[in-house]
């Protein structure tokens, strides 16, 4: 990581408030466009310090272990369910939207926390080239199966109509608090896939006067007192994003359809903090700290911010050597507030903190051990384009144990195995390879009754089947 000299690290400076939710984003409200603002009477807060003084430490201690700064980056592939919340309307049609919408915001987050979205080459014009815009190392791919096995009939997608459930219509309600009591109390515990198997994204319509945009939960740890205010758990961890700022293709706002709204989330979920810091600092006192070492302190303010952001699309430089940076606010970073069409960059500190959560967070250490059976890997975040690339063949199943497999036009290298159980947890990896009549044998009669899910690929190809051991 390269830090600037004069990218001094940030005090701590938190404001402990108290709220189940994380941080939201809400464009502004009177004259000027609409802006990503941080409303002072959203109960919508960060961590505390609590939280902070840990995640800290678990900084520190993933530096040591990978000694920092000459080891290779962790790889992480993590699974993405998408809740689609509707009313009942047609597919594809607002607010039940098209995969393809869902699928386009996929393709943006695996660009953007790759360090290669649209706008990441513009960086190399301002200062802050010298940082450099971080690969975060983290994949996110289509879940392929449910939680009990089941084969998804569209990769990533669930589903989900409230009014068959019974519960109010949540863009019919008035107050950000009524909202996100029915999406925290009904919508998310009724919802939710195992957070540790899944990064779950819940995508619904909200009230026009609201106008939000999306909210987050942090990653908690096993080792923190649960005290701490803003943190995922069981039943409610994960993003919600306003389906009009959700992708690039489909409805969606004329200033929130780049995909940034669910980039900025997701980097809440993985421990990021605004990078004008979430401290309620006035404005332009350069004190709020997000804690990288290679973000600058930022005075904000531009196109009406507040508490440290800057809304709209300002050029660069902004606010150069007020806040001691000779290259002035960050204000392309993901975790401002401004524009989609503006934001480009991550940087190598945010990128540890992502690694961090990664590595720690109660919710987020497993995900990419499970994601071997509940993804396609696929950059683009697109579905396969065949539902079965192998026609694959379980003979029989349900079985006591001794199976056979077989795939039609298997390649001479063979293919790799992989069986879980609905834990998520790997009980098999072996390369395989076929006899002359291609197919596979396997013998599982040591493993319990229960279902599994079997995973078997080549380069470039992937197919999951449920497999059912009874006796």
């Amino acid at each position: 990581m390269l830090v600037l000299p004069e990218m001094k690290l940030k005090p701590l400076l938190i404001a402990l408030l108290f709220s189940f939710t994380a941080l939201a984003q809400t464009p502004g409200i009177g004259t000027g466009p609409a802006h990503l603002i941080l409303p002072r009477h959203c109960a919508t807060v960060p961590p505390d310090s609590a939280w902070e003084i840990w995640f800290s430490q678990k900084i520190a201690e993933y530096k040591s272990q990978q000694n920092f700064p000459s080891s290779t980056t962790s790889n992480f592939m993590i699974p993405v369910i998408v809740h689609v919340i509707h009313g009942g309307e047609a597919l594809a049609t607002y607010p039940n939207v098209s995969a393809a919408q869902i699928y386009s915001q996929l393709k943006v987050l695996n660009e953007d926390y790759g360090g290669r979205g649209l706008n990441s080459a513009t960086i190399a014009s301002t200062g802050f080239s010298l940082v450099g815009v971080s690969n975060s190392n983290i994949t996110f791919c289509l879940a392929q199966i449910d939680p009990l096995g089941n084969p998804l009939s569209e990769p990533g997608i669930d589903r989900v109509n409230y009014v068959s459930k019974g519960w109010a219509n949540p863009a019919a309600l008035g107050s950000m608090s009524g909202f996100q009591i029915l999406m925290e109390g009904t919508i998310k515990p009724a919802t939710i896939w195992n957070p540790q198997l899944f990064f779950n994204i819940w995508i619904s319509d909200v009230n026009s006067s609201l106008f939000t945009l999306g909210y987050a939960t942090f990653p908690s740890g096993s080792t923190l007192n649960g005290i701490s205010t803003g943190l995922g758990g069981s039943t409610n961890d994960g993003i919600w994003i306003w389906s009009k700022s959700f992708g690039t293709v489909g409805t969606l706002h004329s200033v929130y359809n780049k995909g940034r709204s669910a980039v900025h989330e997701t980097g809440h979920w993985l421990g990021l903090r605004h990078i004008g810091g979430d401290s309620g600092n006035a404005l332009g006192d350069c004190a709020a700290s997000d804690f990288c070492d290679d973000t600058p302190p930022q005075k904000g303010g531009a196109n009406g911010g507040t508490n440290g952001q800057n809304f709209g699309a300002p050029v660069y430089p902004l606010h150069v050597n007020i806040c001691a940076s000779v290259y002035g606010d960050m204000f392309m970073n993901f975790m401002d507030y401004t524009d989609d069409a503006v934001m480009a960059m991550f940087t190598p500190d945010q990128s540890i903190r992502m690694q961090t959560a990664m590595t720690n967070g109660t919710f987020r250490s497993l995900l990419t051990a499970s994601s071997a059976t509940q993804c396609t890997v696929n950059y683009l975040g697109l579905p396969p384009s065949k539902p079965d690339e192998f026609s694959l063949r379980i003979i029989p199943n349900p079985s006591s144990g001794k199976i056979i497999l077989e795939l039609a036009n298997p390649p001479q290298g063979g293919f790799k195995l992989i069986l879980s159980n609905t834990m998520g947890q790997v009980l098999l990896n072996s390369e395989l390879l076929p006899d002359t009549n291609k197919r596979f044998f396997l013998d599982l009669e040591n493993y319990p009754e229960g279902i599994y899910s079997l995973t078997v690929f080549s380069t470039g190809n992937q197919t999951v089947r449920r497999l059912i051991i009874s006796r």
